[in-house]
């Protein structure tokens, strides 16, 4: 192709074949930049929730107002549950409530591991009473979830332990 034949090609429609290919280009590498904008945001939060977790768990461990939280034989008519212990399910409850909102953004994906945590955390009777009591005020969504993933398939793992033994 010659000179004289590509002014030619470039009269006849040439021109409007490089600007689309100019414009297809473009929305590829704007594409691109969302994508690894997303994965760096995806990051971001799980180093936040991993340092809100951090936090979460470090009150319990300096507070020893809060060790019955995770008693599994807490007799709660023979000791009700305290303001501190109160504060901290309602604030475990919101940290587990924020992934659960996080996961239906796209920004966090649950595991196994998570729901097995969940479940065992609720399965104590501080976590699940302070549970009951909140729940009504949750997001309809997270309460649903909760039940169908975490009480629902606790209570089913369970009977399938009971029946095995």
């Amino acid at each position: 192709m010659d000179v004289s034949q590509l002014s030619e090609w470039l009269k006849g429609g040439g021109f409007h074949l490089s600007q689309s290919l100019g414009i297809i280009g473009g929305l590829v590498f704007t594409a691109l930049g969302f994508w690894r904008n997303t994965n760096v945001t995806r990051l971001a939060f799980r180093h936040q929730l991993m340092l809100s977790h951090r936090e979460l768990w470090n009150r319990y461990t300096d507070s020893p107002e809060l060790r019955r939280v995770l008693v599994r034989s807490a007799d709660l008519e023979v000791q009700p549950i305290s303001e501190p212990e109160h504060r901290f399910v309602v604030s475990l409850i919101s940290h587990v409530e924020f992934v659960f909102l996080a996961t239906q953004h796209g920004l966090y994906r649950v595991i196994p591991s998570d729901l097995l945590d969940i479940r065992q955390a609720f399965a104590y009777p501080v976590i699940r009473a302070v549970w009951q009591e909140v729940s009504p005020y949750r997001d309809k969504r997270f309460v649903r979830f909760m039940e169908k993933r975490v009480f629902s398939a606790g209570e089913r793992s369970a009977n399938q332990t009971d029946r095995q033994a």
